[in-house]
């Protein structure tokens, strides 16, 4: 039976709860089609999660995984909340060290014979530290990994012609050598390894963290870092408190991203480069949301980092990340050889070869889904139902950085006039395809602020991120099509 094609027939209707998307094993995302669903999921209600045949790998476990969970919990006679996975021999024994950090006695760890998994074991529950490496810093095997596994495939080499490839194209992209390139196996691998090399050239130091960001870079630094410097905004009272703390010494690196997601603001970043220069901090760079091919960092930051599960690959279907260093950077020989040996390069090889595919046509669909996000956004922000739309091109930081052919990137934030009134309304009639993650081919909607924060919303709407905010994730489709996927929509924002 043929796959689902979301550009035509996309998932939205509440019968389609719980559907992978797309449809694939390897899916990153899920159908959560209405409010009501995406508040079960965060609350873990039966209904919604006996429902889910997918979910973003790091939060929800994946079916392949349970399976190879439950097999290596009856083939080693161990049970399941004592043991974990991890993806290769270096995920595991820092795996181990989180563990053995925690307090955890009688750990042990050993090669499963099997795709290039290891077992790690404890004495005690070992949910909680796995949890926290799996979701903060993608140490998981992936989906395909874990199928090779369960099939009884040995362990692989790991795929370095494509390994190759992929690093060659990335490195045009960002104009770099490509041995300056770094893959992992998820967007948050490559964050950690980074956050691990930081910490390796400076022990004992914080970190700061520039804007609002995605839940777990914020978690990622909460959880690992010696300390934590937090401050949420983008302006310049925020940048000038940054430079405060960057002069003042005891800085491992700075965090950022541009633009910051959800809210999509981007801070004066040559000013903060200057400051982080000047103090010989490392600046660290999350370009997921904008693309290395629509901004350029090279000249400001000393390590960009991007997620390939999301613009890269465009498929939904496989996870990748990577982290380049910058070579202008003043630390860039520093943290070249200290990210060669906090980095975890061991990516499974069918997931490498389905990221190179995807990556062949990454030019030309992020600059149709650039041209098609700003022609809707200009229509949202037309409509009287709609407050704001959060999105780059109003910024002139982010356009400070732009290439000369670049865009704005696919994804937006929207506001309703009413929130409380009409989100759930909105959300419930848009017949977009619904779930997590961004930068796909085929358009996604989800109420970002609900999925990410749900435990924490009135402090996220402290920090003006509100819990009613819908991010869209604008694909490849006829923007024609796509706004006669919305208008019936935003329609329900003119009822009582």
């Amino acid at each position: 039976m043929a796959s689902r094609d979301l550009l035509a027939h996309p998932l939205y209707r509440p019968i389609d709860l719980g559907a992978a998307v797309p449809d694939s094993a390897h899916a990153v995302s899920v159908a959560l089609p209405t409010w009501a669903a995406c508040i079960g999921y965060e609350e873990k209600q039966p209904w919604v999660m006996n429902a889910l045949k997918a979910g973003y790998p790091r939060f929800v476990t994946h079916p392949l995984l349970a399976a190879l969970i439950a097999w290596v919990s009856d083939s080693h006679g161990l049970p399941q909340e004592r043991l974990a996975l991890a993806p290769s021999r270096r995920s595991a024994k820092r795996l181990l060290a989180v563990a053995d950090s925690r307090g955890l006695t009688g750990l042990h760890m050993e090669p499963l014979g099997r795709a290039n998994i290891f077992l790690v074991s404890a004495n005690q529950d070992l949910g909680t530290v796995w949890a926290a490496c799996r979701q903060h810093a993608g140490m998981i095997p992936s989906s395909r990994q874990c199928a090779a596994a369960l099939a009884g495939h040995g362990d692989a080499d790991s795929g370095d012609a494509d390994a190759a490839a992929l690093r060659q194209l990335l490195a045009t992209w960002y104009g770099v050598d490509e041995q300056l390139v770094h893959l992992a196996a998820n967007g948050m691998a490559s964050i950690a390894g980074v956050h691990r090399a930081l910490l390796q050239l400076r022990p004992g130091q914080a970190t700061l963290q520039l804007g609002f960001p995605y839940v777990d870079l914020l978690k990622l630094q909460q959880v690992f870092s010696p300390q934590l410097h937090f401050i949420p905004g983008h302006d310049g009272v925020a940048v000038a408190k940054a430079e405060s703390l960057i002069r003042g010494g005891g800085l491992a690196g700075v965090f950022l991203e541009v633009p910051g997601n959800p809210l999509l603001q981007t801070p004066d970043v040559p000013r903060l480069s200057a400051a982080c220069r000047e103090a010989g901090v490392p600046l660290v760079i999350d370009d997921t949301v904008a693309s290395p091919l629509n901004v350029d960092l090279r000249p400001y930051a000393d390590v960009v980092v991007d997620s390939l599960t999301k613009y890269v690959a465009g498929c939904g279907t496989v996870m990748g990340g990577a982290a380049v260093v910058c070579p202008a950077g003043p630390q860039a020989a520093a943290l070249q050889r200290a990210i060669s040996e906090t980095s975890d390069a061991d990516c499974w090889h069918e997931d490498l070869s389905t990221l190179l595919a995807g990556a062949q046509d990454y030019p030309q669909r992020l600059a149709l889904m650039n041209n098609h996000a700003q022609l809707l956004v200009q229509r949202l922000r037309t409509q009287s139902g709609v407050a704001a739309v959060r999105y780059p091109d109003q910024c002139p930081h982010y356009r400070a950085l732009m290439r000369d052919q670049g865009g704005f990137g696919s994804l937006c934030s929207v506001l309703l006039s009413d929130g409380p009134a009409h989100a759930a309304a909105v959300y419930d009639a848009l017949q977009v395809t619904k779930g997590p993650s961004f930068g796909t081919r085929f358009t996604l909607c989800c109420p970002f602020t609900l999925l990410a924060h749900y435990g924490e919303l009135d402090w996220a709407e402290s920090l003006d991120v509100s819990r009613w905010l819908l991010r869209f994730s604008f694909g490849t489709e006829d923007p024609e099509l796509t706004w006669s996927r919305l208008a019936p929509a935003l329609e329900r924002t003119q009822t009582a």
